[in-house]
């Protein structure tokens, strides 16, 4: 998620990355920032307006949100009308909002999240990732109507046959 940030703050779009993540932040660690006041806070009512939780990064257009403290219920607040509130918000502001949400295999958090997207995208691990678990996902991204855009293969091992065929696999133009 990161990565895909940067990349597109460096091609001139202004990006937020947002820790959706309250159970185990990392965003906050990332970026080396302070991790007080995030989105737990607005989604909880607190007198936080969007702004005073949005911190500059060190690459230029690219900002973060952190997940703040952590709360006893993060499914709940995720799922309150003020994540609606949120992303609206923060539309007039950036030209892309990124969340890091914990898997979605393991916790609704990020199928919460993902009806209220514009667009998913899935981060799968390479020979990890069970294909009874993708079918699973793809029942809940059916189930809250997601758009999912893409997925991103990591930790693919630069030994396996499989990298080897899309390695050298010709450009088609």
């Amino acid at each position: 998620l990161c990565n895909i940030g940067i990349a597109m703050a460096q091609n001139h779009s202004k990006v937020l990355l947002v820790d959706a993540d309250m159970r185990n932040p990392r965003l906050n660690e990332v970026f080396k920032k302070e991790n007080k006041e995030g989105l737990s806070a607005y989604l909880s009512r607190q007198r936080v307006g969007l702004a005073s939780l949005i911190q500059k990064t060190e690459i230029e257009n690219l900002y973060l949100i952190t997940s703040g403290s952590n709360p006893p219920n993060p499914s709940e607040l995720l799922a309150s009308p003020r994540l609606c509130d949120f992303i609206d918000e923060a539309k007039k502001e950036f030209d892309f909002i990124l969340f890091d949400t914990p898997p979605i295999a393991i916790l609704t958090d990020a199928a919460i999240l993902s009806g209220c997207a514009d667009g998913v995208v899935m981060v799968v691990e390479s020979g990890k990732t069970p294909k009874k678990i993708l079918d699973r996902i793809s029942k809940i991204f059916i189930e809250t109507k997601a758009k999912v855009i893409g997925i991103i293969l990591n930790k693919l091992s630069a030994d396996s046959s499989d990298y080897y065929y899309y390695s050298y696999y010709p450009p088609q133009c």
